[in-house]
């Protein structure tokens, strides 16, 4: 016999009916949507989220509600209204419940010891120098 707490959501339909209620509260108040939003509105959590995540029957309906609140993320970067520094962390930082990673969005490190850096002046060559050399590149 299964231990564990019985399921919060029985059936697909269930859970899709709050879902689409969360996502009326959302246009309603314009708050912003957040995996973490969507549980308290659940009330649940965001590992129950991903527990059904992991059920086949739920996973359509939890990967559709995941993709359109990591779409409304990435819009908001792209808003000056919405732009924070906040949505880059989260992007860089949450996400793990559902793939055991972040978003996939990361700092890439930069290596400048490479010596092969291409279109980089290293020299202290006048502007004017600088400039007649791109346009020699560029013919």
């Amino acid at each position: 016999m299964a231990g564990g707490r019985p399921l919060l959501f029985k059936t697909v339909e269930e859970l899709q009916v709050k879902i689409d209620a969360f996502l009326g509260y959302i246009k309603e108040t314009g708050r912003p949507m957040t995996l973490e939003r969507l549980a308290i509105y659940l009330e649940c959590d965001t590992v129950t989220i991903a527990n059904y995540w992991e059920k086949e029957e739920f996973f359509q309906t939890v990967k559709q509600i995941r993709d359109i609140i990591y779409a409304e993320k990435v819009e908001r970067l792209n808003d000056r209204e919405t732009f924070c520094a906040g949505q880059v962390f989260d992007l860089k930082n949450n996400g793990r419940h559902f793939t055991n990673k972040p978003y996939s969005w990361r700092d890439n490190p930069v290596d400048d010891t490479k010596e092969d850096k291409p279109n980089v002046n290293t020299d202290t060559a006048p502007i004017e120098d600088v400039i007649a050399d791109i346009d020699n590149r560029l013919g």
